[in-house]
């Protein structure tokens, strides 16, 4: 090779690795996910267990403390049966890699819900320097967690309002609570499972053949869910290993199939939470949504559609919803009916600790405990079958408590004294309301009881505090990196019992909602 063609490739390399340097620093990035705040979402260091029941696959976080292999569970068919995974399921896996959109932001404001990488305000430098969360508030807002939602005050507004989740995000965070269509491969060998989580009613009106529940006659019949088996809480596989106090969830989608035989049949679904009863009804005629106060029955609110629920000899496939203060029900994947209601921060925490007109003070409220919801289904008028009922549950951020630690940052000259140890964690209480700047966001992590995240960081790093902001709990605008849109590399496959791999699991490559 001639002097005079090294150096043209020495040019063209330069200018490549120039090139490529630019791209990285302001166009588009790579980071790697280390821990489990945003899981199910975005996963750090975990295992990938699989059940030897069902197949069903789940991830279970490696960055907390306990790993205890006698804790795992056989999620895919309860909570109490005990899981025994062969050596080579142990294999760690690396946390997932994304792609961050670093363009975006210098151009227009973030919008809520997104994904967001930004510099740590505890500690900007050092390994834990970037941090990844789901973005809550924007600037100028006052934000109240309430009962596990976002509530939001804007700058130009005197009253709260419920923060509903668009769709493409909300299907992106519904964690699976119980799939009737993953059935044991030998219920005969579960010594602690007593079958599928529904109570039927009466028993012998019932048939259940693997995925299906079958009535076979006229009478009025129930399938009631069974909260001692399987309790409607923030539980989580993938924090298996350490999981912490539970909360109640009542957002929650309800979907299955449901086929009448002959016509003049109903299907009918309650879930009562929140002192109220909220309800569809399926028939040959149309659906209905419905709302109403378990004190007073007759003060109903309803909706109808004129789309038939039920289609003699054909199945339909039924979805409800119960997020957001909102209601919705979608047969054969078409949305036909919705029903919102706007409670106030107040009232959603009477009805949900069931303390309806108490004269408590809102932190009393707050402290309270939550109603768990119940669900049951209803069948009359033609013989039945409901097949394939899955239970999902929506995101829960939890209230949280402030702890100091050997980790945590001095009080700005001037402002000591304004946080004290076991205060209520940012936005958790009315007298935790943060109130947000002109550039300031509010953080929250998918994985509420495992994210160290806005609720909880107290004062900034003292660099940050000078140079750029010195309020505790929020993260400025100039802290900001950018979006996060895709796992390009998820979480990579290990090659040996005590390493991570690097063989990516391809089948989990996805777009972050």
């Amino acid at each position: 090779m001639s002097k005079s063609s090294l150096v043209d490739m020495f040019q063209s390399l330069l200018v490549a690795f120039v090139l490529a340097m630019v791209f990285r620093g302001f166009v588009i990035e790579g980071f790697v996910i280390p821990t489990g705040s945003m899981a199910p979402t975005l996963l750090g260091q975990h295992l990938l267990l699989r059940s030897g029941q069902t197949g069903v696959e789940s991830p279970v976080g490696l960055d907390q403390k306990y790993r205890d292999v006698s804790k795992l569970r056989d999620f895919s068919v309860g909570r109490h049966e005990p899981m025994k995974p062969p050596t080579s399921a142990l294999r760690p896996r690396s946390g997932d890699r994304v792609l961050v959109l670093k363009t975006l932001y210098p151009f227009r404001t973030p919008d809520r819900w997104d994904v967001t990488v930004f510099r740590n305000p505890t500690q900007p430098e050092g390994d834990a320097a970037n941090f990844i969360k789901r973005l809550i508030g924007l600037p100028g807002e006052s934000i109240w967690l309430v009962d596990g939602d976002v509530f939001v005050k804007s700058a130009d507004s005197d009253a709260f309002e419920i923060a509903r989740k668009p769709e493409y995000v909300q299907r992106g965070v519904w964690q699976r609570v119980h799939d009737g269509g993953r059935m044991p491969v030998h219920p005969e060998s579960l010594v602690r499972t007593q079958g599928p989580p529904w109570i039927p009613s009466p028993k012998d009106a019932w048939v259940h053949d693997g995925a299906t529940w079958r009535h076979d006659n006229s009478s009025k019949a129930t399938l009631t869910w069974d909260d001692r088996r399987i309790p409607l809480n923030d539980w989580t596989a993938y924090n298996m290993f350490n999981q912490r106090a539970l909360f109640p969830v009542s957002d929650l989608r309800i979907s299955g199939a449901v086929q009448s035989d002959e016509a003049n049949g109903s299907v009918g679904f309650n879930l009562t939470t929140r002192s109220n009863v909220f309800h569809f009804a399926l028939t040959d005629s149309g659906s209905t949504l419905a709302m109403w106060p378990l004190a007073n029955p007759e003060d109903r609110d309803e909706v109808h559609s004129d789309t038939p629920g039920l289609v003699p000899g054909k199945a339909v496939q039924v979805e409800f919803e119960h997020r957001d203060q909102m209601m919705l029900l979608r047969l054969n994947g078409r949305e036909v009916a919705r029903l919102q209601y706007n409670w106030t921060p107040r009232q959603r925490l009477e009805f949900a600790t069931g303390l309806v007109g108490s004269s408590m003070t809102d932190n009393r409220l707050t402290a309270a405990v939550s109603q768990s919801p119940k669900l049951q289904w209803t069948v009359q008028g033609t013989s039945m079958a409901l097949s394939r009922i899955t239970v999902d549950r929506d995101l829960h951020h939890r209230r949280a408590t402030y702890q100091r630690t050997s980790r945590s940052q001095p009080a700005p000259e001037g402002r000591e004294g304004e946080l004290r140890n076991g205060q209520d964690g940012a936005a958790t209480s009315s007298s935790s309301i943060i109130t947000l700047g002109d550039d300031q966001f509010f953080m929250l992590g998918d994985n509420s009881s495992h994210s160290n995240d806005g609720r909880l960081w107290g004062w900034p790093h003292p660099l940050v505090a000078e140079l750029i902001d010195d309020d505790p709990f929020v993260v400025n605008r100039d802290l900001l990196v950018g979006k996060a849109f895709v796992v390009y590399f998820p979480a990579s496959h290990a090659l040996t019992t005590n390493g991570t791999g690097f063989v990516p699991d391809f089948g989990r490559l996805r777009f972050i909602r």
